[in-house]
């Protein structure tokens, strides 16, 4: 065994274990700024998600209102062929005959009422007079 000696002391030109000062510190938000990027990336993508979700959901519920006011505008032109096509041939009977008794056409409009419950009032209007 060697006995110890001075010459393998350390020397004074080591580096020290207390950093410098002109060393940069170590940042500890380092760890957390993947982490973090990555949810709020995530968090921006789920509110596009929701919010085109969103979208396609007004867009659906116009389609569904103007499914539903397509009908009732076709059951409007129903009713109004059906009105009209029950006082076109009295229309046309006027036409024709140039007059039309009252009885006649009281008797006429009666039955195009009855048969069509929107009609409600007929009247004559030559020269847009009703008499």
């Amino acid at each position: 065994m060697k006995p110890f000696s001075r010459s393998h002391a350390p020397s004074p030109a080591a580096p020290s274990p207390v950093p410098e000062s002109n060393q940069v510190p170590a940042r500890p938000w380092g760890i957390w700024a993947l982490p973090l990027g990555i949810a709020l990336v995530g968090t921006a993508l789920s509110l596009w998600g929701s919010l085109l979700d969103l979208r396609h959901q007004r867009q659906e519920q116009w389609a569904d209102v103007n499914l539903q006011l397509s009908a009732v505008v076709a059951q409007a032109h129903n009713q109004i062929r059906a009105a009209y096509g029950e006082t076109e041939g009295l229309l046309q009977l006027i036409n024709v005959d140039g007059d039309i008794s009252p009885s006649h056409f009281h008797g006429m409009a009666e039955q195009a009422m009855a048969n069509v419950p929107s009609i409600r009032h007929m009247a004559i209007a030559p020269n847009d007079v009703i008499r």
